[in-house]
């Protein structure tokens, strides 16, 4: 792999700067570093790709004098144009743009010596001031201590206190700005919230945590339910079970999306402000009738209603082959639970995918057991019938609203025979057999299973993926541990289930699988090889929804990185092309890592300091 070298320091050509002064790049003294406008037009004319002369920027013209620092890019004494002396060659092309500026140079370097892309010195973080004794209040509007969970954090997100509070606590800090948060229980003094700000401490002395509150008058209020307020400034939530909440209850002052939760289901009440009067009465109403299967009670089994228009769930059991629920108006979707039931077959089953209630009424749950057996072909072939596994795998049956049932064995050779309770659904196979698609394939679309055998057929396709790094083999993984070398990873293009496919540790590094037609993304992940990105990145995509086997072949570019550092440090680059970071961790020295080429912004993650512009790497 091609290596680059990231300085982080400030450098010039030769002792006064002039292209062919000296023999290498010199440190600056920072102290005299010139920070009014800076030349950035070559002194030389580039000829036949290789650079002549010194270039210099100023990244941040309009900025704070600590963040305004000369950036060279130089070449050696000696060079003529289009040749490099003896000893030295051509260095890679390397893009570095900053704002507007764009460059693009090729310079002459030491030969097996690594070109030098310079940026700011990453300046140590000046040494924090001392702390003083800061006696922090905590209480209420109207003076009342308040009694909470108290946590200070500090501009590095360093918890300086994190505990239990209660009207005042002593604390050394240093001045400052801290984050603040501070968690009250539910009491007719204060109210069920968290509160996050921002607290700006002096030297010493006394400072007050700002609190507010507010109270809403409750009204028509279920003792069976729990209110729920989401604050819309803060985002803040409180939860007020309403058994123990007071008539009136203290909130954060203003508008609030309130909800109520009951065993009838969720009901929305719209906003509220605060201070105000929330009316709470939602209407109920009855709903019972009879839950067979097969026209017998379905003892022990359970009716489930879910809320189409909201996330409630309502369960009631079934007593005597009878239920009784109280249910909020609306649509629901009614299923029988028999998963617990003894003598059923252990299923969930969607009896009524849309019923809509407008007042009390009956409603007869009614199921009916089905045997679903039949075989599984593959590719309109007999399905294997070897290997160590007891089953290839399973069938799913999914309802119209996208609710599973458990699996069904598809045993070697591709029969199944199970007890279901019928339901219309689409049917799915997963595969546990290494010759089967594990990712979820549509075997049967809006079936519904009944006593006569079904023959099913499981249509596949082959993809293999071969990799290559700058042109040449991936480097060789461990043999004792999987995925050593990367993995593979495979997604349908419309959203899905991943399927991991680990490389060889040694020879080519080919990965394939049998997946379900469709167009497939094909990615690559590095976790645990030292000499190759700890990243993902895609590397192409391919239409099987015809073709019977595709293979994919791709190169990915990989650039070595040294990086100089005067100070310890934790980088992050930023590829902008695949919207991914990589975080660099750096100790006082020379560093090295392994990035995908592209397009890049570094930024020390400690304070989100911009360390370059737009940085290019190519191999």
């Amino acid at each position: 792999m091609r290596r680059l070298a990231f300085l982080l320091a400030l450098t010039a050509c030769g002792g006064a700067g002039e292209p062919g002064e000296g023999d290498a790049a010199t440190p600056l003294d920072t102290g005299a570093v010139d920070t009014g406008p800076v030349d950035t037009g070559p002194r030389d004319a580039t000829v036949d790709g290789c650079a002549t002369a010194c270039f210099a920027w100023d990244p941040w013209p309009s900025g704070p004098v600590a963040y305004r620092r000369v950036q060279t890019r130089c070449n050696f004494s000696g060079a003529t144009p289009g040749r490099c002396p003896p000893g030295f060659a051509c260095g890679p092309s390397v893009d570095v743009p900053f704002d507007a500026l764009t460059r693009e140079e090729r310079v002459c370097v030491p030969a097996g010596e690594l070109p030098a892309l310079r940026v700011p010195t990453i300046e140590p973080p000046p040494t924090p001031p001392a702390p003083s004794p800061v006696e922090l209040l905590l209480a209420w509007p109207d003076g009342s201590p308040a009694r909470g969970t108290l946590r200070v954090l500090d501009a590095s997100g360093a918890a300086a206190f994190a505990g239990s509070a209660a009207g005042a606590l002593e604390l050394a800090l240093a001045p400052g700005l801290y984050t603040v948060s501070f968690s009250a229980p539910a009491t007719p003094r204060a109210p069920a919230w968290v509160r996050g700000g921002e607290l700006r401490v002096g030297a010493g002395g006394r400072v007050a945590l700002p609190l507010a509150r507010a109270t809403l008058d409750l009204e028509a209020a279920p003792a069976d339910g729990t209110l729920v307020l989401l604050h819309a400034e803060s985002g803040v939530v409180t939860r007020a079970p309403l058994a123990d909440a007071p008539a009136r209850l203290p909130v954060l002052p203003g508008a609030h999306a309130a909800h109520l939760e009951t065993p009838a289901g969720h009901h929305a009440l719209g906003s509220v402000e605060a201070p105000g009067t929330l009316h709470l009465e939602a209407p109920r109403l009855a709903l019972e009738g009879a839950a067979t299967v097969d026209g017998a009670p379905a003892a022990g089994a359970t009716v489930l209603f879910h809320d189409l228009d909201g996330d409630a769930r309502v369960e009631v059991p079934v007593r005597e082959g009878r239920y009784a629920a109280q249910l909020h108006p609306g649509r629901w979707a009614v299923y029988l639970d028999a998963r617990d039931a003894p003598g059923l077959p252990p299923v969930r089953a969607l009896v009524e995918p849309a019923l809509t209630l407008e007042g009390d009424g009956l409603f007869d749950v009614a199921a009916s057991r089905v045997r679903l057996r039949g075989v599984l072909t593959v590719d309109g072939a007999e399905a294997p019938s070897g290997g160590d596994d007891a089953r290839l795998g399973y069938l799913q049956l999914v309802d119209e609203l996208g609710v599973a049932s458990r699996g069904v064995d598809v045993a070697p050779g591709g029969a199944f025979d199970a007890d279901l309770l019928a339901t219309r659904a689409d049917v799915r196979f997963l595969g546990t057999h290494p010759a089967l698609p594990r990712l979820p394939t549509i075997v049967a679309s809006g079936a519904r299973p009944s006593d006569v055998p079904v023959r099913w057929d499981l249509p596949t396709r082959w993809l293999e993926v071969r990799l290559t790094v700058n042109g040449r083999p991936l480097p060789e993984g461990r043999l004792d541990v999987a995925g050593g070398r990367g993995v593979v990873l495979i997604e349908p293009a419309d959203g899905g289930t991943r399927q991991e496919l680990p490389l060889p540790p040694r020879g080519a590094a080919i990965a394939g699988a049998r997946v379900p037609p469709g167009v497939w993304r094909v990615r690559y992940r590095n976790a645990l090889h030292p000499t190759m990105p700890r990243a993902e990145r895609s590397v192409g995509e391919v239409d099987l929804r015809e073709e019977s086997e595709a293979e994919l072949v791709a190169d990915l570019e990989v650039v070595e990185l040294a990086i100089d550092a005067p100070v310890a440090a934790l980088l992050r680059f930023t590829d902008l092309e695949e919207e991914a970071h990589a975080m660099v961790p750096l100790s006082s020295g020379r560093a090295t890592t392994w990035l995908f080429g592209g397009v890049y912004r570094v930024r020390r993650a400690s304070d989100g300091r911009l360390l370059s512009g737009w940085l290019r790497l190519r191999p």
